[in-house]
């Protein structure tokens, strides 16, 4: 309860410190091997529902990206309460990688966040919500550092009471079409951190990228990210 402590999540120490680590070029093998294994702890399901980290997010994203189709057949096959003669396949298959699998269901949150059979999904919640639960107001900024430049974004909230993320191009000023109608303005965290980036990346002449994330990365200006004020719902 002291003021002298910060609550930080499994998943941040993850992003922000082991990852880095085991990805740095100057560390040695003994320690990669303990950060690694150490990983691999925290993908452990906590009494069969969530891992404390996954420490896979881009791998199963490219996955699910590759094979959709057939993630979901898994998926739909082992759901099932009564099981068909040509789900035989996909069970069995999901039984022998079960651990892998379910990794991907839970990592992939918009499409599935649980496992099949689970009783129990990962939140997946709006701007609309945090504003409803009174974690976010209509002033609330955000920031996302990516690349060492700093990007701006503001909560808007529409006429019928719904929110949105308004990417801005620096602290006031928003995007703006070729007609001067107000464009970049986003239900989710994620696509807009995507576009974000990639805008940027794009006036300074750099390739594309394919995720960034932002449940992690936008942050308040209180220091919360998205993904903090989630897990308060």
């Amino acid at each position: 309860y002291s003021s002298h402590y910060i609550k930080i999540l499994y998943q941040e120490l993850y992003d922000k410190i082991i990852a880095k680590c085991i990805q740095h070029p100057q560390i040695n093998e003994q320690s990669k091997y303990l950060l690694e294994q150490y990983s691999s702890n925290l993908r452990e399901l906590v009494h069969g529902a969530f891992p404390m980290a996954l420490v896979n997010y881009d791998l199963c994203t490219e996955l699910n990206k590759e094979y959709k189709d057939v993630l979901s057949e898994i998926f739909n096959a082992v759901s099932r309460n009564e099981r068909r003669k040509e789900d035989e396949i996909a069970i069995v298959l999901y039984n022998h990688y079960k651990n892998i699998f379910d990794e991907i269901f839970l990592t992939l949150v918009e499409d599935y966040g649980m496992i099949p059979n689970g009783k129990t999904r990962r939140k997946v919640a709006t701007f609309t919500d945090l504003y409803n639960a009174g974690l976010i107001n209509q002033d609330t900024r955000y920031t996302l550092e990516v690349d060492g430049y700093i990007f701006h974004a503001k909560t808007l909230v529409l006429k019928n009471g719904e929110c949105r993320l308004q990417l801005l191009k620096d602290y006031n000023t928003p995007y703006l079409d070729e007609k001067e109608y107000i464009i970049g303005v986003y239900k989710t965290h994620l696509q807009a951190a995507l576009d974000a980036v990639n805008i940027h990346r794009k006036e300074q002449g750099k390739e594309a990228v394919d995720l960034v994330r932002g449940s992690v990365c936008w942050k308040t200006d209180k220091g919360l990210t998205i993904q903090e004020l989630i897990d308060r719902l």
